[in-house]
């Protein structure tokens, strides 16, 4: 994470310039910075690297706050640089398996539930490949009645083209794009069998 996270905070065009879609009150609204959006009185467009680093509202003090401050004291004992133990504590912070959930508390399972091999997740799976294997079964022969007609409706189209084509180029006094329009379209219905 150190490499990545530095890297996109100090490269110029990437975290300096990327805002909140949205006002934030924690952020006053900055003319310079908010330039080109409205300003609604709910706040201000902090870029992504004031969000993440503002020393009193940034994301990265408010998680630094969260350990225990017993952990930074056996930190200490380690006898290593303070930067270090942020950035190991950050990379702890912000792991997937570390989220939580908003509105419960519980701590976050994975891409919808999907990766983890819960008996829940297993039966949501088999119901879910019953339910394909059940529309399948009344799906196919649908499938296969529109494959049987697809031939009848492209020589129709066809049929309707070339009536038209004379009509067309008359009408668009012979114009070169309407005449290559009309030779895509008339390629493409003969491809129609292939598609």
């Amino acid at each position: 994470m150190q490499v990545r996270s530095s890297y996109f905070l100090n490269t110029a065009g990437y975290f300096d310039t990327d805002h909140a879609l949205s006002p934030h009150s924690a952020w006053p609204y900055n003319t310079s910075r908010d330039v080109g959006l409205a300003d609604t009185g709910a706040g201000g467009y902090p870029s992504c690297k004031q969000w993440w680093a503002d020393d009193t509202v940034g994301l990265k003090p408010r998680l630094l706050q969260l350990p225990a401050p017993d952990i930074w004291t056996a930190f200490k004992k380690i006898g290593q640089s303070q930067a270090v133990y942020d950035e190991a504590a950050l990379s702890s912070l912000v792991s997937e398996s570390n989220m939580q959930v908003s509105q419960n508390g519980r701590v976050y399972s994975g891409y919808c539930g999907n990766v983890d091999g819960t008996v829940a997740n297993t039966a949501a799976r088999l119901a879910s490949s019953a339910g394909n294997i059940l529309g399948s079964i009344a799906a196919f022969p649908a499938f296969d009645s529109v494959r049987q007609v697809l031939p009848m409706v492209q020589a129709l189209l066809q049929m309707a083209l070339v009536i038209c084509i004379a009509l067309i180029t008359l009408c668009s006094a012979w114009d070169v794009k309407v005449v290559m329009t009309l030779t895509f379209v008339q390629f493409a219905l003969f491809f129609f069998t292939f598609w």
